[in-house]
């Protein structure tokens, strides 16, 4: 767990953060906010971080909306954070989860018309390549990974464990996992790279 401008923990901001977008979802006016929209699954996302910088934490409320006439399924696990030095982009990857040799994890079921809010948090490093450090990054956005066909997998829906370990369900399922994931990436938006604030305090919680 991290502490956010020095004194407040991550806590305490996911729960701010939850309580101000609570009413009306994510927030509009937010310059960090991000959208996407394919195959009519929509994306809202806000990153919020303390400061961008090598080894912070960012964390991430997002929205996914079906409207579709048929329901989809979602691997609801912590994102995953990539780097693409050649861009300076940051992509969170959330959903992207497939049965590996044994595990299959829970699948969360949105209806037709339904939107529903995640919320997880990812850490920010910018890999060394060759003993020289990457490019510096300038934008980061979400990619949604998710399945366009339930029934296939009906029995991981709302299952009380994160993952099953389950051998030949992971054999059976990796192929029409694979057949039926589709994603969603939103746009990117530009973030500013830099050290920690050197001084903390609640005011200073906010977004660069």
């Amino acid at each position: 767990m991290r502490t956010t401008a020095r004194t407040v923990p991550l806590v305490l901001l996911s729960m701010l953060l939850l309580v101000s977008c609570a009413s009306s979802g994510v927030d509009m006016e937010e310059p960090d906010r991000v959208l996407g929209r394919e195959d009519d699954v929509r994306v809202d996302a806000q990153f919020y971080a303390a400061a961008y910088s090598q080894g912070g934490s960012v964390s991430i409320i997002y929205e996914i909306e079906n409207l579709r006439t048929t329901p989809i399924a979602f691997a609801n696990l912590n994102p995953e954070l990539s780097y693409e030095n050649e861009t300076g982009t940051f992509t969170a990857m959330v959903g992207s989860e497939v049965p590996g040799n044994e595990l299959v994890p829970r699948l969360v079921e949105i209806k037709p018309g339904e939107r529903v809010k995640f919320n997880g948090g990812a850490r920010l490093v910018v890999p060394v390549t060759r003993g020289l450090p990457g490019g510096v990054p300038r934008e980061i956005r979400l990619k949604l990974v998710y399945l366009g066909d339930v029934e296939p997998f009906r029995e991981l829906i709302g299952i009380p464990e994160a993952a099953v370990r389950d051998r030949e369900l992971a054999d059976r399922l990796f192929p029409l996992w694979i057949q039926h994931a589709m994603t969603v990436t939103t746009n990117s938006t530009p973030i500013r790279w830099g050290a920690p604030k050197s001084s903390g305090g609640a005011d200073e919680i906010r977004k660069f």
